[in-house]
């Protein structure tokens, strides 16, 4: 927390930089602010407890007033967490120190899309929805969706290293993002050029992908684009048990089939996501996939999965567990009556293995879990 005489002359500065209008030393402000989608976060405050919050939220519209405001917070020494859609589960957006929380969601425009090289270049504020929209209109798709779509920023998924749900066709981020303008902590600007590989050197833009805005603050990206496909079908297959549907997995990928899904549920969520809406027996295993493209691709390509589904003793439940996913991908992230009743904690954490690793994995973190009661 800062002192009063130094919140005063932040409030002076911050207002000659971005306008009186957008600075904000409001409690409701700070509250609102002070958290993110952590399940820790969430439990403290049906707890009863509030979080650490900012002394002081400024809202910049321009790369240039991001500068300004981080050059008062090195002159000043006062601590300061930028924060995009809050949408994160790590907590990375939490004030901790007090100090400035830098909001960025001002900086929410598309600035260019090139046509011919299939590129978009845009203002880190802008929600991953309305940038996906923004660009469906144009007949292209960023391939870039996760559960937070409609609630997190292009910044966020960048500074988080983020993955979605066709990012097993499409990429994750650090493979979508080409090109980044950041804010050095002193101020400065630098600006990673949109290019598809470099000849010589490091990639420096890969330093700040993933680094959680302890780097510098992401003001604007250049990311990939992709024509919307022609057709996307779904198939669901069901296994006996874990091993198989993995096994399927690593043989369709490795046989150089890329589906724009690959989602298997073990018995637990198939119990509690599945079951609820397709008879499926006890102990099974869903996996969800999805194919992009055209039509021809499309169809050859969900042809030979299912038959290398079948193959490791999978039952072929057609399109309709999958497609009901896909309707209902983004719900799970929002709360409800369950999430919310104070009886449970919700997380998701990614983990990753090469293929001889994977499935021990699975098995260490389902026997810590149980270890603890949890599921």
């Amino acid at each position: 927390m800062v002192d009063s005489e130094t919140l005063s002359t932040l409030e002076t500065r911050l207002s000659d930089v971005v306008g009186e209008a957008n600075i904000s030393t409001s409690v409701s402000d700070m509250i609102l602010n002070a958290h993110d989608a952590w399940p820790l976060s969430e439990a403290r405050i049906r707890a009863g407890e509030l979080l650490p919050t900012a002394d002081i939220i400024v809202y910049p519209a321009t790369t240039q007033e991001v500068a300004e405001v981080l050059v008062i917070a090195n002159e000043t020494g006062v601590p300061l967490t930028p924060i995009g859609g809050g949408a994160g589960t790590c907590g990375g957006t939490l004030p901790i120190y007090g100090g400035i929380q830098l909001d960025l969601k001002r900086m929410d425009r598309v600035l260019h899309i090139d046509h011919e090289s299939l590129t978009v270049t845009a203002e880190a504020g802008i929600v991953g929805i309305e940038l996906e929209e923004a660009v469906n209109r144009h007949g292209y798709t960023t391939g870039h969706t996760p559960t937070s779509l409609r609630a997190s920023n292009l910044g966020g998924f960048i500074a988080t290293r983020s993955g979605g749900s066709m990012s097993s066709l499409y990429g994750k981020i650090e493979d979508l993002t080409l090109g980044l303008e950041v804010v050095l902590p002193d101020g400065r600007v630098i600006e990673c050029k949109a290019l598809p590989r470099h000849s010589v050197g490091p990639d420096l833009k890969n330093l700040f992908i993933g680094s959680e805005g302890t780097l510098g603050v992401i003001t604007r990206a250049t990311m990939k684009l992709f024509p919307v496909p022609e057709k996307r079908s779904f198939r669901s297959m069901c296994f006996p048990d874990v091993h198989s549907g993995l096994g399927a997995i690593k043989e369709i990928l490795q046989s150089g089939i890329f589906p724009s899904v690959v989602r298997l549920y073990d018995p637990n969520d198939t119990a509690m996501s599945v079951s609820v809406h397709f008879d499926v027996e006890e102990g099974d295993c869903m996996l969800m996939l999805a194919f992009d493209g055209l039509p021809d691709k499309v169809d050859l390509e969900e042809r030979i999965s299912a038959d290398i589904c079948l193959k490791h003793g999978a039952k072929d439940y057609g399109e309709g567990p999958s497609k009901r996913w896909w309707q209902h991908r983004y719900d799970m992230y929002y709360p409800t009556k369950f999430t919310t009743a104070g009886y449970s904690i919700g997380d998701t954490i990614d983990i990753v293995a090469t293929y001889d690793k994977l499935e021990d994995v699975y098995h260490s973190m389902k026997a810590a879990r149980e270890a603890h009661d949890a599921v």
